[in-house]
């Protein structure tokens, strides 16, 4: 007899406010968007036909709120998981992405590459994922 294998859908939250000003939040709280909630719900109906056996969903309320639009109407709630957390970009955070950018242009420059200060390490973060 031969197992079915496991499907996962990788679901990213609806745009934030945040998002819309274009503000870096990682792990601050920012909620969904009228935009946002409007895609959680267009999402929603495009996975309608999919039966899911579980939904896991970091603590952040645009997460908990856009995996409970996908949920709406059936008989399962999304576990909050506090391991799925977003990623932290420590002196960044809440800050416009341009004044990070204008304030140290190296910093922005290397992101991806190097760390931030007291942000979370990347390899860490690879660690947890993979």
């Amino acid at each position: 007899m031969s197992e079915q294998p496991t499907l996962l859908y990788l679901v990213r939250h609806g745009e934030t406010h945040a998002n819309a000003g274009n503000i870096i939040c990682g792990g601050t709280e920012s909620p969904l968007t009228e935009n946002g909630v409007r895609q959680a719900r267009e999402l929603a109906e495009t996975l309608r036909g999919v039966a899911f056996d579980a939904v896991y969903t970091s603590a952040l309320s645009r997460a908990v709120d856009t995996a409970s639009s996908i949920l709406e109407g059936r008989d399962l709630v999304p576990t909050v998981l506090p391991d799925l957390g977003e990623q932290q970009f420590g002196e960044w955070e809440g800050l416009p992405f341009k004044e990070v950018a204008e304030r140290d242009p190296e910093a922005v420059r290397v992101f991806s590459e190097g760390p931030v200060p007291r942000r979370r390490a990347r390899r860490r973060i690879n660690a947890r994922v993979h």
